[in-house]
């Protein structure tokens, strides 16, 4: 899955939004994927972005980015890499199924180099 520029402006209201997405569109594709929106968090780690980002994804405004909402933007196979990913680190429990805003938020931070993985015996920001 990926995000077309209509996707985003309807979640990101930016007068430089086309500019920025040119720029995270590595592969001119004219859609962002996963590993792009990742490769652009590293560049750029803003909160209020963060949350607008999430919340897009958070389309029932539930508090937490399903199984169905994650995959309606990227696909089931990017988040499963995701969940694996957070349980590896210690930040979910291996029965949960959905991502919330603090884990949402610490893999962007994460792909941005501005934090440590923490060591899997704290289960630092597990649910």
């Amino acid at each position: 899955g990926s995000l077309s520029l209509e996707e985003l402006e309807s979640m990101i209201q930016d007068p430089n939004l086309a500019e920025v997405f040119d720029k995270i569109d590595m592969d001119g594709s004219r859609s962002i994927t996963f590993t792009e929106f990742e490769a652009a968090a590293v560049t750029h780690v803003n909160e209020t972005r963060v949350r607008e980002a999430f919340d897009y994804f958070d389309s029932d405004q539930s508090g937490a980015i399903s199984r169905d909402e994650f995959g309606r933007v990227f696909g089931r196979k990017e988040l499963d890499e995701a969940m694996k990913w957070l349980r590896d680190c210690g930040l979910t429990s291996t029965d949960q199924d959905e991502i919330t805003f603090e884990q949402f938020k610490f893999i962007v931070q994460q792909a941005a180099g501005r934090v440590a993985i923490p060591v899997e015996e704290k289960g630092f920001l597990s649910q």
